[in-house]
C-alpha cells in the first residue's frame, strides 16, 4: 500500500507512458529548507539580538534542572531554568554564563549546539539545492519551447501571422 502511495508521488502515471515527477525532489527540499529555516532562524536571533549575562544558580531540582536568575538592563529581574546535562553540574549558588534574548523567554548556555549547526548546514546547502534545481528546470522549459518555436517555423508560419 504505501510502495503505491510512494509510486504515484515520483510518478506521474499516464495510461500510455510512467513519467518522473520532477517537482517532488523540489517539493522534497523545500521541505527540508523550510524545517532548517526555523532552526537556524533561531540560532541567528541569539547572533543578531542575544545578549551574555553572568547568572546566579538559585536552586537545583532533583530531576538535574539548574534554576538560575539574572539581572536584565531593561526588563530587570529574569529567571528561567534549564537542564545542564551530564556535562554540567551546576550547585546552587554557583555564577554561570548565560546567553538571553531581550524580551523574550528564553535563555541558555553559551556556545551553540551541534543541532543548531547542522540545522544551518542543511539550511545552505538546501538553499543551494532549491536555486540549482529551479535553475535547472527553467533552462529545461526555455530549451523546450526554443525547440517548439523552431519546429513550428520549420513547418510553416506561425498561428496568427499572415500568409
Amino acid at each position: 500500500m504505501f510502495d503505491v502511495a510512494l509510486q504515484a508521488l515520483m510518478w506521474h502515471i499516464d495510461e500510455d507512458r510512467r513519467e518522473f515527477n520532477p517537482l517532488m525532489p523540489l517539493a522534497f527540499v523545500m521541505c527540508l529548507f523550510a524545517v532548517s529555516a526555523f532552526f537556524t532562524w533561531q540560532e541567528f536571533k541569539y547572533v543578531a539580538w542575544g545578549r551574555k549575562a553572568a547568572a546566579k544558580v538559585v536552586d537545583v531540582t532533583s530531576s538535574g534542572y539548574a534554576k538560575y536568575e539574572w539581572n536584565d538592563p531593561d526588563d530587570g529581574l529574569r529567571r528561567d531554568k534549564i537542564d545542564p546535562g551530564d556535562d554540567n553540574a551546576f550547585a546552587a549558588g554557583a555564577t554561570i554564563d548565560i546567553e538571553y534574548l531581550p524580551g523574550v523567554m528564553a535563555s541558555r548556555l553559551p556556545g551553540t549546539p551541534i543541532h543548531h549547526t547542522i540545522s544551518i548546514v542543511v539550511f545552505f546547502l538546501s538553499l543551494l539545492l532549491v536555486v540549482t534545481y529551479v535553475t535547472l528546470l527553467w533552462r529545461k522549459g526555455n530549451r523546450e519551447l526554443r525547440e517548439a518555436a523552431e519546429r513550428t517555423s520549420e513547418n510553416g508560419p506561425r498561428f496568427g501571422t499572415p500568409s
